[in-house]
């Protein structure tokens, strides 16, 4: 019970420190944020203040992650209704991401012919697409199998992919606000991704990592999506894929630790159901392995006899 309570109270905590980071950001963008150097004006108060709380709570999400939260706990795999319902969202801003890469390669293969130096370009209009799917993974309700894996894999690339662009574009500067957030950001969705795949396989050992990763990815996508939408949207400047992407991994992300926040304690039919698929996943592995070890062995023997009978041929 003890547990749940500080549960709840962090959860509280980071939704609190995450809507105040929003509104300070959203006003001090509203106020001082310069679009053509990337830049807040000088001297200007508020990114300070924004800076520092987002600092101080993400020290305080790992801290208390690992010095407060239980260790070794079982927390349920991402199956409730909400999330399910709340991994559509994700699904669709990255067909949208993907749709608009994809249109501006195809004007420029028609404009300019295709060469090697589309490819990188051609990649990254196609990983959103395989992205998507282990958020379709989610709404069919986390099952353990290749294309959870593979999908969550791919989607981890991906952040790190986009992170990466970010890093080598030229265009804007190295250390604007913006690009900073987007960064952490991207990194703080990798991290969710990964806890949730290793819950989802039953990992209890890093239970105190997943919450961590479950309360940056509320903190750090949410001071990045919500200010951006917000002043795009003052500005009339249209839609930011990604930053319609990590609004709707900040929704995600924000139903995760409110549903687990209200779970007072792991449900033993959970835990029991998780640990039977495992087993149950273990004796089909084992299983296959033995009969491949059987044909194995009979082919071995019958190629032996196919050698020894050519061999006594020979002879006579």
């Amino acid at each position: 019970m003890k547990g749940a309570k500080n549960k709840l109270y962090i959860t509280a905590g980071v939704l609190a420190a995450t809507l105040i980071a929003i509104i300070i950001c959203s006003v001090a963008m509203m106020e001082s944020y310069d679009a053509l150097s990337g830049y807040y004006a000088h001297g200007a108060a508020l990114p300070t203040v924004f800076n520092v709380i987002c600092i101080v709570a993400a020290l305080a999400i790992i801290g208390v992650s690992l010095f407060v939260l239980p260790k070794g706990e079982a927390i349920p795999p991402m199956r409730d209704k909400l999330c399910r319902l709340l991994a559509i969202p994700p699904v669709a801003a990255l067909i949208y991401i993907s749709f608009e890469r994809f249109e501006a390669l195809s004007n420029t293969v028609f404009y300019g012919g295709f060469g090697k130096e589309l490819l990188s370009p051609l990649f990254s209009a196609l990983l959103p697409i395989l992205s998507a799917i282990f958020f379709i993974t989610i709404c069919a309700g986390l099952k353990r199998n290749a294309l959870t894996a593979l999908s969550g894999v791919l989607t981890i690339f991906f952040m790190l992919f986009e992170i990466y662009k970010s890093y080598t574009d030229m265009t804007v500067a190295m250390n604007t606000p913006v690009k900073i957030l987007f960064y952490f950001a991207a990194l703080s969705t990798a991290l969710f991704v990964l806890a949730e795949m290793r819950i989802a396989w039953g990992d209890k050992a890093h239970s105190k990592t997943s919450y961590m990763s479950q309360y940056l990815a509320v903190l750090l996508t949410g001071v990045y999506s919500l200010p951006i939408m917000i002043w795009i949207l003052a500005q009339g400047a249209g839609i930011a894929a990604f930053s319609l992407f990590f609004f709707t991994i900040f929704l995600l992300s924000c139903a995760r630790v409110i549903t687990i926040a209200l779970v007072k304690d792991t449900p033993a039919e959970e835990v029991e159901e998780i640990e039977a698929e495992i087993t149950e996943e273990t004796e089909e592995t084992t299983e296959i392995t033995e009969e491949v070890e059987v044909e194995v062995e009979v082919e071995v023997e019958v190629e032996t006899e196919e050698t020894q009978t050519d061999e006594e041929q020979k002879e006579n």
